[in-house]
């Protein structure tokens, strides 16, 4: 059974530490494709990211650039939308996104689709999809970005952007190669559990409207997923489908 995306909007703050689990099958009537998709991604469920990965030296070291690209979330994972991935769906890097007021910098990448803090690997893509039951102001665009951290530097960045959050409420202005963006409207939201720690806020951004952002750490990896409004109705921030967010969770073990 593959996954499906519910239209189901985010509203709230909340940490939690409750277990996500993602399950695929191959019944009896499933054709060789989708036996193929199945066997694939209950592979590797079988062989999680790890939360820390320890060296030969005995040291905590971040999970790799290979583990990064083979936990994120491929095609046959979804049963809706469409996940783009390649060079043009990397992530930004960070020394591309430049803000004056400097407290505002974790809020500024997270906006700007740039991984939070000082990541040892980085991996993402794009879904697209449409979260309204068919309806035109249901169309989204959400960018995923894993990122993997050495030792206690996962926490210190989601530390970092709950600071940047209360801090920067009345909003900032960044730089990015595709130009200068006024941020407002910033507010917490309710995030779905399956993390160590996970955060969900709103915000409206001058040059794409109301955004929807999940942040959600794993151990060592954090993962962001920023939904924006593809179609229809951009006065009200997209919803970040649960199921994707929780689908990729699993992959992170």
């Amino acid at each position: 059974m593959r996954l499906t995306l519910p239209a189901r909007a985010l509203t709230g703050v909340l940490l939690c530490a409750l277990p996500v689990t993602g399950c695929t099958s191959s019944g009896s009537g499933a054709t060789p494709d989708q036996a193929t998709a199945s066997s694939d991604a209950q592979a590797r469920r079988a062989e999680p990211l790890p939360s820390t990965a320890v060296d030969p030296f005995g040291e905590a070291a971040a999970p790799s650039q290979a583990h990064l690209e083979r936990a994120t979330l491929n095609q046959a994972d979804l049963d809706e939308g469409r996940i783009l991935k390649g060079p043009a769906h990397h992530p930004l890097q960070d020394d591309k996104v430049r803000t004056t007021d400097e407290p505002c910098t974790p809020l500024a990448r997270l906006a700007a689709g740039a991984a939070l803090g000082t990541p040892e690997a980085t991996a993402g893509y794009d879904w697209r999809g449409n979260t309204g039951k068919g309806s035109e102001a249901g169309k989204v665009t959400v960018t995923t970005v894993l990122a993997a951290y050495q030792a206690d530097e996962a926490t210190t960045a989601t530390a970092a952007l709950g600071t940047a959050t209360d801090t920067c409420a009345d909003g900032f202005t960044y730089t990015a190669p595709d130009g200068r963006t006024k941020v407002t409207d910033i507010t917490r939201a309710l995030a779905p559990s399956g993390a160590d720690e996970v955060m969900s806020l709103t915000a409206t951004l001058d040059n794409v409207g109301p955004a929807t952002f999940v942040v959600a750490r794993k151990g060592a990896v954090i993962a962001t997923f920023r939904a924006e409004t593809t179609a229809g109705d951009s006065t009200k921030p997209p919803a970040v489908p649960e199921t994707l967010v929780r689908a990729q969770l699993a992959l992170l073990g």
